[in-house]
C-alpha cells in the first residue's frame, strides 16, 4: 500500500517537472513570423524568459544562412526582455541581401529556443492612396428681423391776440385800432424703436401775425369828409 502510494507521488512530481517547463516557457513578442522589412526599418527582438533574470542568446542568419549578428539580453526581475540589434540600410550592400532572415532566440539556461524568420527587401512599398470622406455642412443663415415703430404726435397750439386801440381826434372822431396777433404753434414727436429707442422730436414753430387797420382808414375818410363839408360851408357863407 505505501509502496503504490510513493509510486503515485513521484509520478506526480514527474508530471509537474514536465508540465512546468511547457507552461513557462520562452516567448518572443517581436518581430513576428514573417515580417516585412524595408530600408531604415530597425530590427528589435523582445519577448520574455520563463523565469526572471535569465541570460538570452540572439543570432541573426542572413538569407545566405551566413551569421550576420550574435549578440545577448538578460531579463528583467518580471522576465522580460528587450535588444536593438540594427537598422536595415537605406541603399544596397552586400552584406545585407534581400531575402528571408533568420533568427534564433535561446534562453541560455533551459536551453529553450525559439526562430523567427523575416523577410528584407529594398523595395519600398507604394503607400495605399487614403480615402478621405468630406462631409461639408451647410452654413448657418442667421435671419435678423428689425421691427420699427414710428410713432407720431403732433400736437398744435394757436393763440390769439387782440390789441385795441382808441385815438381821440381833436375834431372829435374816435379812431379804433384793432391788431391782432395769432401764433400756431405746431410740434411732431417722431419716435422710432429698432431694439433700442431712437427718439426724434421735430417741433416747428409758425408764428403768422395779422394786421387790421380798417378803423384807421375809416377814420381818415370821415375826418376828410367833415373837412370838405367845413370848406363847402365857409365858402357858402362867404359868397353871402
Amino acid at each position: 500500500m505505501k509502496q503504490k502510494a510513493l509510486l503515485g507521488l513521484v509520478a506526480l512530481l514527474l508530471a509537474v517537472i514536465l508540465i512546468a517547463p511547457s507552461a513557462q516557457a520562452l516567448q518572443v513578442t517581436s518581430p513576428v513570423e514573417n515580417q516585412v522589412f524595408y530600408p531604415g526599418d530597425t530590427l528589435v527582438v523582445a519577448g520574455k524568459t520563463s523565469v526572471p533574470q535569465q541570460l538570452v542568446a540572439i543570432s541573426v542568419y542572413d538569407p545566405n544562412n551566413k551569421l550576420l549578428t550574435l549578440d545577448q539580453v538578460t531579463s528583467d526581475n518580471t522576465g522580460a526582455f528587450s535588444l536593438t540589434l540594427f537598422s536595415f540600410p537605406t541603399e544596397p550592400r552586400a552584406n545585407f541581401p534581400e531575402g528571408v532572415y533568420t533568427i534564433e532566440i535561446k534562453e541560455v539556461a533551459s536551453g529553450d529556443t525559439k526562430v523567427v524568420h523575416v523577410t528584407f527587401t529594398y523595395i519600398t512599398p507604394t503607400p495605399t492612396p487614403t480615402e478621405t470622406n468630406t462631409t461639408t455642412t451647410q452654413p448657418t443663415v442667421t435671419v435678423t428681423t428689425t421691427v420699427t415703430q414710428i410713432q407720431n404726435v403732433t400736437t398744435t397750439t394757436t393763440a390769439t391776440v387782440t390789441e385795441t386801440k382808441t385815438v381821440t381826434q381833436p375834431v372829435t372822431t374816435t379812431q379804433t385800432v384793432e391788431k391782432t396777433t395769432t401764433a400756431t404753434v405746431t410740434q411732431t414727436l417722431t419716435e422710432t424703436k429698432t431694439n433700442t429707442v431712437t427718439q426724434t422730436v421735430t417741433t416747428p414753430v409758425t408764428t403768422t401775425v395779422t394786421k387790421t387797420n380798417t378803423g384807421a382808414v375809416a377814420g381818415a375818410a370821415i375826418v376828410a369828409l367833415i373837412i370838405g363839408l367845413l370848406v363847402g360851408f365857409v365858402a357858402f357863407r362867404g359868397k353871402k
